[in-house]
């Protein structure tokens, strides 16, 4: 029994119905048609291309205007918390407190942390185990933007012993934001 002729999927030749490889083009199951796209997922896709234009639009014509004064004054309040914030986080001499050396310094409050650490480390014969988030605690005043000087604490450090223990012990680091050293390092 002859098998009738049909068109490969590829390349449009005419090959065998039950070929399972186009002799032509190597195509696999050369005979099996493709699904058609049911209602459903012609639902779908008009859903997910709404939602895309809709963005698109979106964008290009952002959210309704506001007048002119309303956008001024909110520009220039974000604006000065945004200059505070950056020039204390360059300097540590324009921030108006030590809360904001240690929130928005990221640079001076990493090198005061690690000159602790080390200063604590160099003092005790014994190793110390730091949480995760060592000199975590400060005691927050302005007078440290005038003096120059931080005194940070560690509430969680534990210190080993001659015995092979840990203690937990409160280790409190002064340090001088001036010459970027530790001046005084306590272990209670």
């Amino acid at each position: 029994m002859a098998s009738k002729l049909v068109s490969c999927n590829l390349c449009k030749k005419e090959i065998s119905s039950s070929a399972t490889v186009c002799p032509n083009c190597g195509e696999k199951n050369p005979t099996k048609r493709p699904q058609k796209v049911g209602w459903l997922g012609k639902i779908c896709g008009l859903i997910i291309w709404g939602a895309v234009a809709a963005s698109i639009l979106l964008g290009f014509f952002g959210t309704p205007n506001r007048t002119s004064t309303q956008a001024t004054s909110e520009t220039s309040a974000l604006t000065e918390e945004q200059i505070y914030n950056q020039s204390c986080s360059k300097d540590w001499r324009k921030c108006k407190s030590n809360a904001d050396i240690v929130n928005l310094n990221t640079s001076v409050n990493s090198a005061m942390k690690t000159a602790c650490k080390r200063a604590a480390e160099k003092n005790s014969k014994f190793e110390i185990d730091w949480n995760w988030l060592a000199f975590g605690t400060f005691y927050e005043n302005d007078s440290d933007i005038k003096t120059g000087e931080i005194l940070i604490q560690d509430n969680d450090s534990k210190y080993g012993n001659m015995f092979g223990g840990k203690v937990k012990v409160t280790t409190k680091c002064l340090f001088n934001l001036k010459t970027m050293t530790v001046e005084q390092v306590s272990a209670e």
